[in-house]
């Protein structure tokens, strides 16, 4: 299964990365779906991981960290 996961090292680290990966724990009672929100499935995966263990990721080409300053762009379009 794939997740989208956005750096937050820059690109002079090479061979390697760093990623900020929020863990959501079930809330709720499961007898009433409508205020029920399972866990999430990646995080938790990863949150249980032992040290040292590995795990496959996916590059994908068009997501490429661009850092500052960005040459070229006029404008910068943030969502929150």
């Amino acid at each position: 299964e794939f997740r989208p996961y956005t750096p937050i090292s820059d690109n002079s680290m090479v061979g390697k990365f760093q990623l900020i990966i929020k863990r959501y724990p079930a809330w709720g009672d499961p007898s009433f779906p409508h205020n029920y929100k399972p866990p999430g499935k990646m995080s938790n995966y990863i949150h249980n991981l032992e040290i040292g263990a590995t795990v496959r990721f996916k590059h994908i080409p068009f997501n490429i960290k661009k850092p500052y300053p960005f040459t070229g762009v006029r404008t910068i379009t943030m969502l929150a």
